[in-house]
């Protein structure tokens, strides 16, 4: 459910926010801090999850605690697992749909400027 982080990722994330010079090699120990942060960031997000879905699952299903769940608990609590990871998913196809939008709309920008430079350009030439 979360997603994966890999060193190439992190090294082009931060190139891409100039962390780092883009010819930037890093040493192998860089890359193994960066593969445990990586490593972290997925534990940490499954910690939130899990976290997450015990509070409202059996907030919701199971009134007090006890050794084992009756049915009709258990239940309850497989039908709000599975809404919980349908609505995580929808929201994750919905953030990526945006992202492309956003990337779409900053690469017209991009390329609208780029043709206003040329005209430009080209209307100063003699």
């Amino acid at each position: 459910m979360a997603s994966e982080l890999n060193v190439a990722d992190m090294e082009t994330f931060m190139k891409s926010r100039g962390f780092l010079a883009p010819n930037f090699t890093p040493t192998e120990s860089q890359r193994l801090m960066a593969q445990t942060i990586a490593e972290e960031v997925g534990h940490t997000s499954t910690l939130h999850i899990i976290d997450a879905l015990t509070r409202k699952c059996y907030g919701k299903c199971v009134p007090y605690p006890r050794e084992a769940l009756n049915y009709t608990e258990s239940n309850c609590v497989n039908i709000c697992v599975d809404r919980f990871v349908d609505a995580q998913a929808i929201v994750g196809q919905r953030m990526i749909r945006q992202q492309g939008n956003q990337q779409m709309e900053m690469s017209r920008e991009f390329n609208r400027i780029q043709k206003t430079r040329e005209v430009g350009e080209i209307q100063q030439k003699p």
